[in-house]
């Protein structure tokens, strides 16, 4: 009964025990669990754990009644929130599609449309939380292609991030920031190359970094202390990687040769990771937060999850 597994079941968990019997029912298969697991009593619930489960349920119970649906169904994606995201797929693929062709007005929006795309569909998918069909959220986790596969997204965020959400050394997406913050001034970098490392985090941190700590630790051949094993390599997830580096990286090149083919490439690359981490590194890396730390907040993954997350642009009509 690994760390991981906690968090896993944890992170699936939140509002319903039974919201993802499925899930829960392959991970006691897999790891060989008793029939009898009771997930309140292999989580310690504090009691201000307690009463977030509590007011969860009583919100979506009244929304559910509200709606006529069940409260599984409540829970999930609105029908504007579906309307939200065919309308922004539509658009991708009229951008990409230009892009394609080798047209500025492709070039310039690919990063811009497929960050609001990716973002709305990509990460409530992975959560389990778009849709109460366990298939269609599976299927809308391929959607963050621009980011990463199903399988890369699960060892990095859902497990490494949300395991170890601003614990230092342990959190995956916060690990850049101890060149500032633990640096003295004599030595600490510049900020202006936070723009820098914003640019490349997704393209060389998640694309190339990732993919081979990913396959390195899958076969064996490297493993980071403290992390676990991460989720075996799965063919949909590798061949979905694949065939993105093939489309972003190798067929500009193929088309429109070095020159503009490097422009195609290197440009929605850098200004989508840019858009990445500003949505991602301002909702837990800040003044509020009080950045990283050696330790958890609180023994209550709940509480350290709540202490380490700011809303950073609560009412804003643009975020």
């Amino acid at each position: 009964r690994d760390d991981l597994l906690a968090q896993w079941i944890r992170l699936c968990t939140v509002g319903l025990v039974d919201d993802f019997p499925d899930l829960l029912e392959k991970i006691r298969t897999d790891r060989g669990l008793a029939a009898t697991f009771n997930e309140d009593s292999f989580v310690s619930l504090s009691p201000f754990a307690q009463e977030v489960r509590m007011r969860v349920r009583e919100y979506f119970s009244a929304q559910a009644t509200a709606q006529g649906v069940s409260m599984r169904e409540a829970m999930k994606a609105p029908t504007a929130k579906w309307c939200l995201v065919v309308v922004l797929w539509v658009a991708f693929v009229i951008v990409f599609l230009s892009w394609l062709c080798g047209q500025w007005f492709g070039l310039l929006l690919l990063p811009i449309i497929g960050s609001l795309a990716t973002f709305h569909t990509f990460h409530d998918a992975s959560h389990g939380a778009f849709s109460s069909r366990a298939w269609v959220n599976e299927l809308l986790t391929f959607a963050g292609f621009l980011i990463a596969s199903p399988t890369e997204w699960r060892w990095q965020h859902i497990i490494g991030h949300h395991s170890f959400t601003n614990i230092k050394g342990l959190d995956p997406d916060s690990k850049h920031t101890s060149r500032w913050i633990d640096a003295d001034e004599h030595t600490r970098p510049s900020m202006k190359l936070v723009l820098v490392v914003w640019g490349l985090a997704v393209p060389v941190g998640l694309h190339v970094l990732g993919t081979c700590r990913l396959i390195a630790r899958s076969l064996c051949l490297h493993r980071e202390e403290g992390t676990g094993p991460p989720p075996p390599l799965v063919f949909s997830s590798l061949m979905a990687s694949i065939v993105h580096r093939l489309v972003f990286y190798v067929l500009p090149f193929y088309r429109l040769g070095f020159l503009w083919g490097s422009l195609w490439v290197v440009y929605p690359s850098v200004v989508f990771s840019f858009i990445f981490m500003l949505n991602t590194q301002l909702a837990h890396l800040n003044d509020e937060t009080e950045g990283e730390t050696s330790t958890r907040q609180s023994d209550c993954w709940y509480i350290h999850q709540a202490a380490t997350t700011a809303d950073f642009a609560p009412g804003s009509r643009l975020h």
